[in-house]
């Protein structure tokens, strides 16, 4: 191709832009004779209103990138992508580009394989940014086509240093791609990954005007990002949503990176940008707030000198908020003195004083016991005071939305505050520190600042069982007599609230009552819980404390007669016995045997006993088999309002029989089958029994010798020697019999003369033969 080169015009007019497309991509020589002309016709205003021949040159351009490799020369690869890059530039600027570049698929899927190659390198990257830029500002919709290449670009930009390009073409994506595509995906991942690592890493002070640069681009990015994601409304849709709210939570804690970027010229701008976003997120995060605030704080931030440092001397609410925000992020900023100045100038300036909102009220009483740790002096001390005595009584009604749950605060508020906002904020702590190390601070402080008695107070206007709950907890946790004593007297209070009372009888039971008219309200109250209450701690709980306080009553026994003839409250025990765990079993067994000791002398009628099928515990483990006897034992001296199941006798006696050979169980079971023989005389018929009390006989020892043994021996002669006609009775061996008694010679010798006599007569009673074991 001849190519003579005279004045511009000349050349530009008579250049052979139809020739181009005919170079072959060996003929080397040629196409880089033309890219040398062709760079020197871009820079021309001439060449661009021939459209045309710009069409030309940039299709002649890409059909030779869409086949090089690296076996070519470097310097045409970068000749084409500077050419590419000059015409797409100029191109975009005339708002021309659209009308060249019909088919950017083909740009995406071109600038792809140029990435990938070996050569481009981040000189490349550099020149290639308009390419890849202007082409993505006129795509107007993404296609799933170009979702590949484009993600390619991108992991092959992002693999060189040319941050600064990256950053550029990343924030038009933001822009202009859908939250929901990959290319978006990557770009907000990259971002939120980088720029944290680049923020945390700053040093202002060696900056230089390139890296500031830099970060402005940096910051108008994040911010695109924000803006786009936001604007969209952040949903579960939104892959990074859960990343994204993190990301946003770590910029609060580079609030002083921000506040010191405000101070240079360059990133000033973009630095208030940002801060003003964190702002707004910290105090939407804090409690909802109106346009009137959002509009406040993007015009005071906005509005601020570019020296941070003398921003307290201006009256405005955003000061508060970021000085909350960084001590809310362990940050300190400003001394403490200047705060202090900015809040006496905010409490006692009347015009001031006026625009106290509740979003800045929070912040305050945020900020004032942090500050106050820091440089306590009497005078600040006061502010404080007024804070609490004279600005909150305003506030009242909105004191769950200026509350916080700092321990500062806490300590603040125990220590100076009034008994009616102790309450307030301990009833807030109550409500939303749900955490054990929350609940726990609170009553470490609670004790320390001698406020224990506060909780009383809580309680008694507490509406919120969940409150509740956490109150008597933590009253559980505290114990003091006074405190005790408190709870006692609101107790009557509660005794219909079945979702307050059991927890609160959990606090008492461990103190007894202060006298017995409140000891004689409660047990009535215990009574008509135990028959609805379907905890089963709680009903141990409650079980042990009617127990307890039925002790008090011990010489008035009949002060507590309407519990002990509560017919429908011992089924209801009976009845739960039989199907609860051990635990509340053996509470219910030991409540029962209780109320039968003490409704002893009195004479209940037969219709109103409950029989219980005793044995069914005699079965369970020794610890519940325990308690049974105990409570056999009762049943069978005592006539009551339990009364031993008919149908259930001889199961009780077998189980006896399998208990006594447990040793410490022995004793109780012989005196029960003592008193089953008085009540049934007609289970000495049953062959079990002659053999129960031949094994008694014969394998006691002197050691084994005991009295209750003794007594059933005797009372077994007795009823049988006396029932005439019991003829055919299966008897233990006589000799087993009598050795017993000549065994002991401690024995009375009148009781063993006399027993023989008798065991003489029960085995000569008849003539007839007689049938022995």
């Amino acid at each position: 191709m001849d190519i003579k080169v005279t004045d511009e015009t000349e050349v530009v007019t008579k250049f052979p832009y139809d020739d181009l497309l005919n170079l072959g991509r060996v003929d080397l020589n040629n196409i880089n004779r033309c890219l040398l002309v062709l760079l020197e016709i871009s820079k021309s205003e001439l060449f661009y209103e021939n459209l045309k021949n710009v069409s030309t040159t940039v299709e002649f351009a890409l059909s030779h990138l869409a086949v090089f490799d690296d076996m070519f020369q470097k310097e045409i690869f970068v000749h084409f992508l500077t050419l590419l890059s000059r015409i797409i530039s100029k191109l975009a600027s005339e708002n021309k580009l659209n009308q060249i570049l019909k088919n950017v698929d083909k740009i995406f899927e071109i600038m792809f394989y140029v990435s990938d190659l070996n050569i481009f390198c981040d000189f490349c990257v550099k020149i290639s940014e308009p390419i890849f830029l202007e082409t993505l500002k006129i795509t107007k919709t993404v296609k799933e086509s170009m979702e590949k290449p484009i993600v390619g670009i991108l992991e092959n930009f992002k693999r060189s240093s040319a941050s600064n390009e990256f950053s550029i073409i990343c924030d038009t994506i933001l822009q202009r791609f859908p939250l929901d595509c990959n290319a978006f995906y990557l770009c907000s991942y990259w971002l939120m990954e980088d720029s944290l690592i680049i923020l945390k890493s700053l040093n202002l002070k060696e900056e230089s005007i390139e890296s500031q640069n830099k970060i402005v681009i940096l910051l108008r990015t994040i911010h695109t990002f924000y803006t786009k994601v936001v604007r969209n409304g952040i949903s579960h849709a939104f892959k990074l949503e859960k990343v994204f709210r993190e990301f946003f939570n770590e910029l609060k804690t580079l609030t002083a990176t921000f506040l010191h970027l405000c101070r240079y010229q360059i990133t000033e701008k973009e630095a208030k940008t940002i801060l003003i976003i964190i702002i707004l997120e910290f105090l939407t995060q804090e409690s909802n707030i109106s346009y009137k605030i959002e509009n406040q704080v993007r015009e005071e931030v906005q509005n601020f000198d570019r020296d941070v440092r003398y921003w307290w001397r201006k009256f405005s609410h955003s000061f508060f908020f970021i000085c909350h925000l960084l001590y809310a992020n362990n940050r300190v900023f400003w001394p403490a003195g200047e705060i202090f100045q900015a809040m006496v100038r905010l409490i006692y300036t009347k015009k001031y004083k006026k625009t106290i909102t509740i979003c800045l009220l929070k912040s305050i009483c945020y900020i004032y016991p942090l500050v106050y740790i820091y440089a306590p002096t009497p005078r600040r001390g006061l502010l404080g005071d007024d804070l609490l005595n004279i600005i909150l009584p305003d506030y009242v009604g909105f004191l769950e939305r200026i509350f916080t749950l700092t321990t500062a605060q806490l300590l603040w508020f125990l220590d100076r505050a009034s008994d009616k906002f102790k309450k307030l904020i301990v009833t807030y702590w109550l409500k939303n520190s749900i955490t054990e190390e929350g609940l726990d601070f609170l009553k470490k402080n609670m004790i320390s600042s001698g406020s224990v008695n506060i909780l009383i107070d809580v309680m008694v206007g507490c509406e919120n069982s969940d409150v509740m709950k956490r109150t008597l907890e933590l009253v559980n946790a505290i114990q003091t007599p006074s405190l005790v004593r408190s709870l006692y007297d609101i107790a009557p209070k509660f005794i219909h609230d079945q979702n307050i009372f059991p927890f609160l009888i959990t606090a008492l039971s461990r103190h007894d009552p202060p006298n017995k008219s409140t000891s004689l309200v409660l047990l009535k109250a215990l009574g008509t819980l135990l028959i609805s209450l379907e905890d089963e701690q709680t009903s141990i709980t409650v079980c042990r404390f009617a127990r307890s306080l039925m002790e008090g009553h011990k010489s008035e026994k009949c002060e507590v007669q309407f519990l002990c003839n509560d017919v429908v409250l011992i089924r209801v025990l009976i009845s739960r016995a039989g199907r609860v765990g051990e635990d509340l079993v053996v509470e219910i067994l030991r409540f029962l045997r209780k109320i039968l000791k003490y409704q002893a002398m009195v004479i209940v009628n037969s219709n109103d006993t409950t029989p219980l099928k005793i044995s069914i515990f005699l079965k369970k483990s020794k610890y519940v088999a325990e308690k049974a006897l105990d409570l056999l034992c009762e049943i069978i001296n005592h006539s009551g309002v339990i009364v031993i199941d008919h149908e259930d006798v001889l199961n009780i006696l077998y189980s006896l029989f399998d208990l006594s050979e447990e040793a410490s169980l022995s004793a109780k079971c012989h005196l029960c089958v003592t008193g089953l023989i008085k009540l049934y005389p007609a289970l000495l018929d049953y062959p079990t029994m002659s053999t129960y009390i031949e094994d008694i006989c014969f394998y006691s020892t002197r050691k084994k010798h005991s009295a209750v043994t003794l007594k059933l021996i005797l009372i077994w002669i007795k009823f049988t020697a006396s029932d005439r006609n019991r003829i055919s009775l299966i008897l233990p061996k006589e000799e087993i019999l009598r050795n017993y008694f000549l065994r002991y010679n401690s024995l009375n010798k009148n009781l063993v003369n006399r027993n023989l006599y008798l065991i003489s007569q029960i085995y000569s009673r008849d003539k007839a033969p007689r049938n022995t074991l």
